[in-house]
């Protein structure tokens, strides 16, 4: 079997006509206006933190002890023609309550098969536009389907606050050459605006990157996953910055749901660990791991432990997080989530989280719950 085998949404950019259409379906029959519509999700992510510190955004504004509506997101999907899905993505993002950053997180086509090939050999895919970059586990997933409040402080440092995206081309393709349990797929990705955070190379101009994955799905209950992800940049040289900034990472997951009575348990452990590199600097270290288990049918729990050790030799030597945290589902819809983050000898940080959805949740990795 081979449910699961972790991918990105394949859906749509959105097509609006100008003037009505009276489409006729095969038996001529008249099509409904709706057709030319995309499907419209519109997600809601808001916190409520208290800290026991002061904390600054970036532009230095208090941002401790505050509710935040902290993003917004438009998702707009569609079939552009039989040869091709897209997705555009708009989103509202806010560090400081108040203060919004209104962009587009993603805009895509992809390419699912040719006019002279309607089949695509391996499963190939070519993705064209803008789009999360497949690095790792988390990096490939927007704010609100994240298992934890914030991101792991592996991704923040080396990849963003919001993960890297890119704009190019990327292409994908998944085979299964030893029996139908097992998968393996690869990505290869060419971008330019790959921005790699912590000093690696703000002023990235191109970027290449490769991703391959192993997924192996042992019994009906039993799940594995191992995934390796490399990525090259081209930097301009500054009087800070020296030389082309590279970042390599290895993941695993595994994931654990009965074959009977599956809504209402499952228990997944994930780990990831990433080395960032940067000539004529001191090279970055960092993972995370990760165990959550499914109590009920709407009720999860689980701990997060992150350790990092930055490019930037002014930060500190070494730091630890530690992020136990529960979610509860009062529907598919709607999430609440409560969270602590222990950061060792620094700060103490909790969160409530309140997710909310209007319309239909777009296709996730298999291993994320609801």
């Amino acid at each position: 079997m081979r449910r699961g085998i972790i991918g990105l949404a394949v859906s749509g950019v959105f097509a609006v006509s100008a003037s009505p259409v009276r489409a006729q379906g095969a038996d001529g029959g008249r099509l409904s206006p709706n057709v030319f519509n995309p499907t419209l999700t519109v997600f809601g992510d808001a916190t409520l933190r208290v800290d026991d510190r002061p904390v600054l955004s970036d532009g230095g504004d208090r941002i401790d002890d505050t509710f935040n509506l902290r993003e917004t997101e438009v998702d707009l999907r569609a079939a552009v023609d039989p040869f091709a899905d897209g997705v555009l993505i708009l989103t509202a993002e806010s560090d400081v309550p108040g203060e919004f950053e209104v962009g587009v997180e993603e805009g895509y086509v992809m390419l699912k098969a040719l006019p002279w090939l309607v089949t695509m050999p391996l499963g190939l895919r070519a993705k064209v536009g803008r789009f999360r970059m497949a690095f790792g586990l988390m990096n490939v997933l927007h704010t609100h389907d994240l298992p934890q409040t914030t991101r792991p402080l592996a991704v923040q440092s080396f990849l963003g606050g919001e993960g890297l995206l890119g704009q190019g081309l990327s292409v994908s393709g998944t085979g299964a050459p030893f029996s139908g349990d097992v998968a393996i797929s690869g990505v290869v990705e060419a971008v330019t605006g790959g921005h790699l955070e912590a000093g690696l190379g703000g002023d990235t101009r191109e970027g290449f990157l490769g991703r391959s994955q192993l997924f192996y799905q042992v019994t009906d209950t039993h799940a594995v996953m191992v995934g390796t992800s490399a990525y090259a940049g081209s930097a301009r040289r500054t009087a800070t910055v020296e030389g082309a900034p590279g970042l390599g990472g290895v993941d695993f997951l595994y994931k654990w749901k009965p074959h009977i009575g599956g809504e209402w348990r499952s228990f997944i452990v994930g780990a990831e660990y990433m080395q960032a590199v940067r000539s004529a600097a001191r090279d970055g270290q960092a993972y995370y791991v990760f165990a959550q288990h499914q109590g009920s049918r709407s009720l999860y729990y689980g701990v997060r432990w992150d350790w990092l050790r930055p490019v930037d030799e002014e930060a500190p030597e070494i730091v630890r997080q530690l992020t136990p945290y529960a979610s509860y589902y009062l529907s598919e819809f709607l999430r609440l989530r409560a969270s602590w983050e222990r950061t060792f000898e620094h700060a103490d940080t909790a969160w409530l989280e309140l997710t909310f959805v209007f319309g239909s949740h777009p296709p996730e990795p298999y291993w994320v719950n609801r």
